[in-house]
């Protein structure tokens, strides 16, 4: 007779404790995005670490190609960013934060194509775009997520 009371206990207590366990790791969606979004920018960084060989020693065509992947990680990044600010930010933050980012693309093209004319004509201006274009969208992701996420 006693067993069959800890065997009707026993599940009780385990629903109870799952609950309990549950309630602990329950949180809000958008708890800690600022600390999750500074870890991931900065792993992203690390792993760019793999492209420094080719930028060093590679062809013009392995460095674009680099140059390409980096800014391809970078503007992912800032993309997955403004998709999580478009939940944090209220209606008007958010409209603000359109218009700046606006801003930032035309300064970031600009300020590339800038950077870039120091090789006007040569081989080296379009890398010269594209890396100054991966750095300029690497400082907005950072920008982003500690000037605006929660």
């Amino acid at each position: 007779m006693e067993s069959k009371k800890n065997n009707t206990e026993s599940p009780n207590t385990k629903n109870n404790e799952e609950t309990n366990a549950s309630k602990k790791n329950t949180s809000s969606p958008v708890l800690g995005e600022k600390a999750k979004y500074i870890i991931k920018l900065n792993e992203i960084k690390k792993s760019l670490g793999e492209f420094d060989k080719v930028l060093e020693t590679g062809t013009q065509v392995e460095m674009g190609q680099a140059y390409g992947e980096i800014f391809t990680r970078w503007d992912n990044a800032l993309n997955d960013i403004y998709g999580t600010l478009e939940k944090q930010l209220s209606a008007n933050e958010m409209d603000r934060l359109r218009e700046e980012q606006r801003e930032w693309i035309i300064y970031r093209d600009e300020t590339a194509q800038k950077e870039s004319l120091k090789f006007e004509g040569g081989t080296m201006e379009s890398l010269e775009y594209i890396s100054i274009q991966a750095r300029i969208t690497e400082e907005r992701c950072y920008d982003l997520v500690e000037g605006h996420m929660n």
